[in-house]
């Protein structure tokens, strides 16, 4: 059995069915937070269209460009049957899952650059990067904070996982 499963298999057992909003979650957290519980609502709000979602793996489903509500209602299903999505779902109702966030920088160069094929060099300071790591398994999103401060609004998502103990 690899890894990923057995781990797969380890998360769902701990797994809680209830997503807790800590107060001092900031608000790229909470975004990925409504994403994982399906707020569709939640997630129209807070999301400035046109939005554009794309993944540093092989697996390209539900990638492109966003232009309306409905199609970014329909893009909220499609993302949620992804298996590293729905890995993310099952990590985030975990015990013991570090869930860090905080303003990106270049560093991971799968992301960096489709951070600078999205939105351009001078986007940096406009990116949040959640990484969730339980184990050996880190999945790190980036999301283009479009927002001119206050309430979040998201203009893209880059989505990773990547497994350190293969």
């Amino acid at each position: 059995m690899n890894a990923r499963l057995c781990m797969g298999i380890f998360a769902l057992f701990l797994a809680g069915s209830s997503f807790s909003k800590a107060a001092e979650e900031d608000a790229a957290t909470r975004w990925i937070r409504a994403l994982a519980r399906h707020d569709t609502d939640e997630i129209v709000s807070t999301t400035q269209l046109p939005f554009v979602f794309r993944t540093a793996g092989r697996d390209r489903t539900c990638e492109g460009r966003i232009r309306t509500k409905k199609a970014l209602s329909a893009w909220a299903t499609c993302v949620a049957k992804r298996e590293d999505f729905r890995y993310l779902h099952t990590l985030l109702g975990t015990e013991g899952v570090a869930v860090q966030s905080d303003w990106a920088h270049a560093g991971y160069a799968k992301l960096d650059n489709l951070v600078l094929e999205i939105a351009g060099l001078h986007s940096w300071s406009s990116w949040w990067a959640v990484s969730v790591t339980y184990f050996w398994t880190t999945i790190e999103v980036r999301l283009l904070d479009r927002s001119s401060g206050g309430k979040i609004s998201v203009g893209a998502m880059i989505m990773d996982m990547r497994d350190s103990h293969s």
